[in-house]
């Protein structure tokens, strides 16, 4: 009879649980870890809960007791510190019948913070530490004295950039929630290196043996070069100096040490380890972390070994709240998880990562912002259905999305999506190779998304069947050369890509080589780039020795040129195909292009190895629209029977740019221009019109670039680009 009643019971108790549908709890930093929860407002013995911490333990009892339904946790307005990572495993975690939502209360604004505010700043009286300012800032730099803070941890600076895994970094400082800067020098240039000393015995780098520059292979090193300047015989104490600079290539930045200086001689010797390419003359840098170089607004320095931190601020230093980075873990992880949804929250400060998704699916971050992460914000491995739907990303270190999922191997797309956000001012620190979006796997989306402000790409993909769509990307590269708004490279198996409909611009970067609108970087393929409007956009659509890429229907303003094709593994990158670098053929193995799911759906890469892999083969190039710069460039002895050119619409002044064969990055160029009848008659061959025009914009002067009815692109099979749904759009969360 005992056991009758207390399975009675457990039924009863189920039955109860399961037609609760929806339960809401609330939290808030006036509320108590002791009380129910259940109630929005604290009265005399129960209300909201305290922590967030709190409300997870009651999703773990209602996991236990096999609650179906929605749950909802309601934070009232305010900031919710953490001092750990918040980690959602199986056990409170949602699943296909219980879905758990975190949100803001209706508008209320709410913050997740991965940092302290500081208090007791003073400005700096000991005249040992004065004398070694500038003496017209000396009245204007705070301290604060990080211990009498409780704060003991403030991280070490290590060796980062192009190469290196991205570490948690050293703490940093916040003012009125924009990121201050390191002392550095100089503030705003940069320094020059004039020389790298070549010694008898073995280099510390030997170099690129086939980039020569000044006769040397390019980065060939023993430890040291020159620079213009004698400023670093002002700093007293250099044993935590750092330099940050471009030092080979301007595409690959790096964080190397200060092992000391030859004053005489304006020489810096450099601790190991050494960056990744070595240092060639030419190339720009400059010192960073260096108390004496604290001169400007918004620079700060931390003495570690004091715990004192000094400060310009860029306004009155009581009218702002001062923070410090203190988390050192994933503010949200996820492992083995679902159903789980976060709302309208603010996720701010950290030395890390704002969020994890491992081996997960149905997480979602809606109208959420991130802003002041010291590291990638999001990384999503092993995700299904998960992602991230009108968040705004700015201010960050590194880059903001990192997906890897999706199954190569048998090509089973994973769903995961950015949708409708916004990043900017990213890669303040990690300034190349970490993009906005970086898509990895297959059947991934970016769409509808505005991506500005950068020093390095935009998105970076590689894998199969992704969709970049919608997004608009301007003023990125800002800093660096030789990249791309849209990049890939490097991988034959990784096709399937739709780049479509989306508007590229104002597109101009400082370093060698220029700027890619898209980049279809050494031999990427079976890329189709439809339907896309690429205003001032450097080099628009680059293909870098691939094939089978189709580049069709898209609208080329003003462009450097509109598109480029090059022969680079016929001639100048011939290690690729003669044995002595695999990188292409490693993947063709891994992923058994002969067999199903490849053989069947890429059916062009069965006989890759046998059909002159290094020529670029079957690109085509129809439909287009190209105004005001330059259309086409051959390069490396690619002509006109290795591309099919077909119903273009070319009001360009110059139609075509070539080069011939050349076994060294240095070209030879011949131009080609609008009266150059062999070449307008070599083009009309395909069924191309050449104009001097305007195709038919209807307010080109204010970039409106729809095109009348009248215009002659239609007449040539030309498809009206959805121009009106390109970038951000309203939704719920972005109104």
């Amino acid at each position: 009879m005992k056991i009758y009643y207390f399975l009675f019971f457990l039924l009863f108790l189920n039955y109860s649980f399961s037609q609760n549908k929806n339960l809401v709890y609330y939290v808030s930093v006036f509320g108590n870890d002791n009380w129910s929860g259940k109630i929005e407002r604290p009265n005399n013995d129960d209300g909201p809960f305290r922590t967030i911490n709190r409300a997870v333990i009651e999703i773990e009892k209602l996991k236990k007791n096999f609650f179906n339904g929605n749950v909802e946790i309601r934070f009232k307005e305010g900031e919710y510190y953490f001092s750990n990572g918040l980690k959602f495993i199986k056990n409170n975690s949602g699943d296909e019948n219980f879905s758990i939502t975190f949100t803001a209360n209706g508008n209320e604004k709410v913050s997740f913070i991965g940092a302290k505010k500081i208090i007791g700043f003073t400005k700096v009286k000991d005249p040992s530490i004065l004398n070694r300012f500038s003496k017209n800032v000396r009245n204007k730099i705070y301290e604060c004295n990080l211990k009498d803070n409780d704060l003991f941890d403030y991280g070490v600076i290590k060796p980062q950039g192009f190469g290196r895994t991205k570490l948690p970094l050293q703490m940093e400082l916040f003012f009125n929630q924009k990121p201050m800067l390191l002392a550095q020098y100089p503030d705003k240039e940069w320094l020059i290196i004039t020389d790298v000393p070549q010694e008898e015995g073995t280099p510390k780098n030997p170099g690129e043996e086939k980039v020569l520059r000044e006769g040397i292979p390019s980065g060939r090193h023993f430890g040291k070069f020159k620079f213009n300047s004698e400023r670093t015989k002002l700093w007293k104490e250099i044993s935590d100096i750092w330099m940050h600079g471009y030092f080979t290539w301007d595409w690959a930045d790096s964080y190397d040490k200060v092992k000391s200086f030859d004053y005489k001689n304006n020489v810096v010797i450099i601790d190991e380890p050494y960056n990744h390419y070595g240092y060639v003359k030419g190339q720009r840098f400059r010192f960073i972390n260096v108390l004496e170089e604290l001169d400007i607004p918004r620079e700060y320095y931390i003495d570690r070994k004091k715990g004192v931190l000094y400060f310009y601020p860029p306004s009155n230093i009581n009218e702002g709240d001062a923070y410090v980075s203190t988390l050192n873990d994933i503010m949200v992880s996820f492992d083995s998880c679902s159903n789980i949804s976060f709302r309208n929250i603010k996720f701010q400060y950290s030395r890390t990562s704002a969020v994890k998704i491992s081996n997960s699916k149905n997480i979602n971050f809606s109208g959420c912002s991130f802003s002041n992460f010291g590291n990638d914000v999001a990384i999503i491995e092993k995700g299904e259905n998960c992602g991230f739907l009108s968040c705004d990303f700015y201010d960050n270190a590194a880059g903001a999305v990192f997906i890897d999922a999706g199954d190569r191997f048998t090509l089973t797309p994973a769903n995961n999506y950015i949708t409708n956000c916004k990043f900017h001012d990213f890669g303040r620190i990690y300034r190349t190779y970490a993009p906005a979006i970086s898509l990895n796997g297959v059947g991934n989306t970016a769409k509808h998304n505005h991506i500005y402000d950068a020093p390095h790409m935009g998105i970076y993909f590689i894998g199969n069947d992704h969709i970049i769509e919608y997004n608009e990307i301007d003023h990125i590269a800002k800093e660096t050369g030789d990249v791309g708004a849209i990049y890939t490279g490097r991988d034959y198996t990784s096709r399937g890509t739709i780049v479509r409909y989306n508007y590229l611009h104002e597109l101009h970067g400082p370093g060698l080589c220029g700027v890619m609108g898209v980049y279809l970087d050494d031999f990427s393929s079976g890329i189709y780039v439809y339907g896309n409007i690429f205003y001032k956009a450097g080099h628009a659509v680059m293909v870098g020795g691939g094939r089978n890429n189709i580049i069709e229907n898209n609208i080329f303003i003003d462009c450097d040129p509109s598109i480029f094709i090059d022969g680079r593994g016929m001639y100048r990158n011939v290690e690729y195909f003669n044995g002595k670098y695999n990188a292409l053929w490693d993947k063709v193995k891994l992923y058994k292009i002969k067999e199903p799911p490849y053989s069947v759906k890429y059916p062009e890469l069965v006989n890759i190895e046998i059909d002159e892999p290094a020529i670029p083969k079957y690109n085509k190039i129809l439909n287009n629209i190209s105004y005001k710069g330059r259309f086409l460039d051959l390069y490396s002895g690619i002509d006109f029977r290795l591309v099919e050119i077909k119903s273009n619409l070319i009001s360009d002044p110059i139609i075509l740019r070539r080069s011939e064969r050349s076994d060294i990055e240095t070209e030879k160029f011949t131009n080609y221009d609008i009266i150059d009848k062999e070449i307008v008659y070599k083009f009309s061959l395909g069924n191309n019109i050449i104009s001097t025009e305007d195709p038919g914009f209807e307010d080109f002067n204010n970039k409106d670039f729809r095109l009348k009815k009248t215009s002659k692109a239609f007449e040539l099979g030309f498809k009206e680009i959805p121009i009106s749904k390109i970038g951000n759009i309203k939704d719920d969360y972005r109104k």
